[in-house]
């Protein structure tokens, strides 16, 4: 199991398992993966505690905005 506490650790990583074919599922308490095809894919961390459910619709509207 890993732990981190490097964000930029941590994106490598994740980046890393999606080459050799791992998508991550949830990381909740733990990583959770899948088996799918191999694949180059940019991965960011963010993790963000937000209050109400309308800060969260903003939140997505954000990215999907930016494409």
């Amino acid at each position: 199991m890993s732990c981190f506490i490097d964000y930029d650790k941590e994106e490598k990583w994740l980046r890393e398992m999606a080459k050799e074919g791992y998508q991550l599922e949830d990381a909740s308490f733990r990583y959770k993966f899948r088996s799918t095809e191999p694949e180059y894919t940019v991965i960011k961390v963010d993790y963000r505690h937000l209050k109400k459910h309308e800060d969260f619709i903003d939140y997505c509207t954000l990215f999907e905005d930016s494409g």
